[in-house]
């Protein structure tokens, strides 16, 4: 690993050393592209499915972040605890523990960008983009993981609501995805 890269993990994600660079490569390009869309640093961010949080480790050291829920039902005390540590650091991290929908049909903060990460179904990753999508306010982000060759579902979700939508997705190399809500 490059001494560039180490910078960038140790700024985005102290605790989170991914095998692959490309995940971690790929996903700080999604949040400079978060933030290029926004120019601030008083973003909110939903992360549904978030297991141990190792993205949300990133997307809460990135430092563009003012808020951060974490939706999941560890469903694993370790794996909670794991999430638990990672997120120990960023006092503006919130972690839900439930599901999506439970956790979704009680919210009522509109926020800026949703990270769809959950259950990879076609049921569940059409739930998850058509629901919390209603939460994001006009001009905000539809985002999410996998998708490609390994989750075929979540693939066709994702076209499906880009196409109905008539939304520009857009992939990065650690199988990310992101849509525009108009304004």
């Amino acid at each position: 690993m490059s001494e560039e890269w180490e910078t960038w993990r140790l700024r985005f994600a102290p605790t989170f050393a991914p095998t692959n660079w490309n995940v971690a490569a790929g996903l700080i390009k999604l949040i400079i592209r978060i933030y290029d869309e926004f120019e601030t640093k008083d973003i909110s961010l939903v992360e549904v499915g978030s297991f141990k949080g190792e993205s949300a480790s990133m997307f809460a050291g990135s430092g563009i972040f003012s808020k951060i829920w974490l939706v999941d039902t560890w469903y694993n005390k370790k794996i909670e605890d794991i999430c638990k540590h990672n997120m120990d650091r960023y006092d503006f991290v919130t972690m839900l523990k439930g599901t999506s929908k439970a956790t979704y049909e009680g919210w009522s903060i509109p926020i800026d960008v949703v990270y769809v990460d959950a259950g990879h179904d076609y049921d569940s990753i059409f739930y998850d983009i058509n629901n919390w999508s209603t939460v994001v306010k006009n001009g905000g982000l539809i985002c999410g993981h996998d998708y490609g060759i390994s989750s075929p579902d979540v693939k066709l979700v994702v076209d499906t609501y880009a196409k109905t939508h008539n939304y520009k997705l857009e992939i990065f190399t650690d199988s990310s995805w992101l849509m525009k809500k108009p304004i």
